[in-house]
């Protein structure tokens, strides 16, 4: 089996909302019991396979408790993952304490300024709710009306943290808090020098740029990043599909 680490983010790369389930999906989550994420088939059939090799590795900006929903085939569950934007690895399902100390020390330093934001952010009127995720980053939804990257930019003026636009939501992350630091991290505690990463939005970007090849679904993503080998998924095909038949190619 070949040692690479395969980082992959989740939703919208392997898994997606219900509100885009077609006939024959499978579901991935189940949410306040109902259903809740999906993916094909044959997504499904080829990460049965990927979750085989042990380096297949999730990473996720979703919450521990979000990312505890997923329903993994046959409950095999990958031996590393990454959630909560990088701030949390899973070993086996059970968090790793050495790495949740080692990212709370490197927040500690900006951590009143993402409890001014916590405060604050809900005093202009731009968002529905804001939430402090895991102790490590703060999210915030954004009403219909707004301009969600105009307050992108207004807020990154206002804050030392970085701020990321995805959907209605904006992600405001402290210094290293992202998923280019996180694999990084873990293949140097593991002594891997190859990475593969996938993934399909903004905050995947430094996930993408720290290895050496990089899937996307779009011509779009790739031009917005910098990776010796970059793949886009073929126009009309599951990006899901795509990235899970590499991952079994790369790993397997």
């Amino acid at each position: 089996m070949r040692k690479m680490i395969f980082a992959c983010d989740l939703d919208n790369t392997i898994l997606y909302s219900y509100k885009h389930k077609q006939a024959d999906d499978v579901c991935l989550e189940m949410r306040k019991g109902k259903e809740q994420g999906f993916t094909t088939r044959y997504a499904w059939e080829l990460l049965q396979e990927v979750l085989q090799g042990e380096y297949y590795v999730p990473v996720t900006t979703r919450s521990l408790e979000q990312y505890r929903r997923i329903r993994w085939p046959q409950d095999r569950q990958p031996h590393y993952a990454l959630t909560s934007n990088g701030s949390r690895l899973l070993v086996d399902g059970a968090v790793d304490e050495s790495w949740k100390l080692d990212y709370a020390a490197w927040i500690e330093p900006q951590r009143a300024e993402l409890e001014r934001l916590a405060a604050s952010v809900m005093e202009r009127g731009e968002f529905i709710q804001a939430k402090l995720v895991d102790d490590s980053y703060l999210f915030a939804y954004c009403c219909a009306e707004t301009d969600i990257r105009q307050s992108a930019s207004d807020w990154q003026k206002r804050t030392t943290l970085e701020v990321r636009p995805s959907g209605r939501k904006l992600y405001f992350f402290p210094h290293r808090v992202d998923k280019g630091t996180a694999v990084r991290y873990l293949a140097g505690r593991l002594g891997i020098d190859e990475l593969a990463a996938a993934g399909d939005s903004c905050i995947d970007y430094p996930m993408l740029e720290a290895g050496s090849l990089a899937l996307v679904p779009d011509q779009a993503a790739a031009a917005a990043i910098s990776v010796r080998q970059i793949e886009i998924c073929p126009s009309g095909s599951s990006f899901a599909e795509f990235v899970l038949g590499r991952a079994k190619a790369l790993i397997c």
